[in-house]
């Protein structure tokens, strides 16, 4: 549950920056943030599937 919350606030957080990044004309780092949230969910939806949730 615990990893389950922590890996949910670093997508928001790294969704936030992503946007920042965009919106500061600073693309290197918005592709860079944006490769990271996908990782980030990428590993929200295997530990998501790994406990057998059908909440997300």
């Amino acid at each position: 549950m615990m990893d389950r919350i922590a890996l949910t606030i670093s997508l928001i957080l790294s969704v936030i920056v992503t946007f920042l990044n965009v919106n500061a004309d600073d693309y290197v780092d918005a592709t860079f943030m944006g490769i990271i949230s996908l990782l980030v969910l990428i590993e929200l939806i295997k530990s998501t599937k790994s406990k057998g949730d059908t909440s997300v």
